[in-house]
């Protein structure tokens, strides 16, 4: 599905032309009717997404309050809803570049740029769940950057739509950038609530991925990644780079420890602990040994609907249970 030039959404958006497009969605320049001014349009793709009532219900009620975020880390929402079978999300106009393909054409970012933008998307993390919203997708292509007058601004987008895209539908496609960012307790395996540290473990391979130019992970197959999340120790990005300090290095393995109660808690603890590391303050940061979680649920909702994730549930809690060990 497509929308054509000229089409007219929420009776007061026009669209321009087709800018963008990927497995979740189309991106399209838009113009305000009535204002003149440039918006962004993404469309979800009709495939992808959940056609549960519900789960569309809790994202419209959601961007209920999104809409009324005002911060400069968080690319705005004007308008949301359905149109025909599909969402559609009015964005304020940015024209910056997804951090995945940012990074992609630096190979790596220095040190102090990294560290610039992970307090950006921190801040804008602070802002959100001040209004209890956790973003639960925050990945590098919800990350746009604009590089404007010497200065890195960064806007977040793609808060909520956690709730209505069917990830089941493209299980095994793009598997790195669908998976790469998930917080182990995201997937429903483990008994822990997703909360704030959720959105700061996806934080964490972001800066990952900014410093050492790769993810923690890669893997060919959905049910594989989510093994890897739970259970497979991340190399730490020193031994990636040798020119990455250890605090910083530190920093990034304490908010992807696999055990929420091992990450930072909250977004000014990471802002604080870079703002020691950028004036030169020793951090000292414990990092714990925690390559395997234990406390399996057994009613938890899945993260995706694809069947290979309630095999892998049975695996680890039978491996768990009698001692054993699994691999896939």
């Amino acid at each position: 599905m497509t929308l054509l030039e000229k089409t007219v959404l929420f009776d007061k958006y026009r669209v321009i032309q087709q800018l963008d497009k990927t497995n979740f969605v189309t991106v399209y320049l838009g113009e305000h009717l009535y204002t003149s001014e440039y918006v962004l349009i993404q469309m979800m793709n009709p495939h992808t997404i959940t056609k549960l009532e519900s789960e569309r219900a809790r994202f419209i009620n959601e961007m209920k309050v999104i809409r009324n975020f005002e911060h400069s880390s968080l690319l705005r929402v004007y308008d949301a809803g359905e149109y025909d079978d599909t969402i559609v999300i009015v964005f304020e106009y940015f024209d910056g570049t997804v951090l995945n393909k940012y990074i992609e054409q630096n190979k790596t970012l220095d040190i102090k740029t990294a560290l610039h933008i992970t307090q950006q998307i921190a801040t804008g993390l602070r802002y959100a769940q001040s209004f209890n919203v956790i973003h639960r997708t925050l990945r590098t292509p919800s990350i746009l950057i604009l590089e404007q007058d010497g200065e890195i601004l960064v806007k977040i987008m793609d808060f909520a739509i956690a709730y209505i895209i069917e990830y089941s539908s493209f299980a095994n496609t793009d598997i790195d950038y669908s998976y790469g960012f998930l917080a182990p307790e995201t997937t429903g395996v483990l008994d822990r609530p997703v909360d704030q540290r959720s959105d700061l473990y996806s934080l964490g391979i972001i800066l990952y991925q900014m410093i050492t130019g790769c993810l923690p992970f890669h893997s060919d197959t959905m049910d594989n990644m989510v093994y890897k999340h739970l259970a497979v120790p991340v190399k730490p990005p020193e031994d990636i780079n040798h020119n990455i300090p250890t605090d910083v290095s530190n920093i990034v393995q304490k908010l992807i420890s696999k055990d929420p109660d091992l990450r930072y808690s909250t977004a000014n603890e990471v802002i604080s602990d870079i703002d020691k590391f950028l004036s030169n303050t020793e951090l000292g940061i414990p990092i714990t040994d925690n390559d395997i979680l234990h406390g399996f649920n057994r009613k938890a909702k899945m993260y995706s609907r694809h069947k290979e994730l309630t095999q892998l549930k049975e695996k680890c809690e039978e491996a768990f249970e009698t001692g054993g060990h699994f691999i896939l």
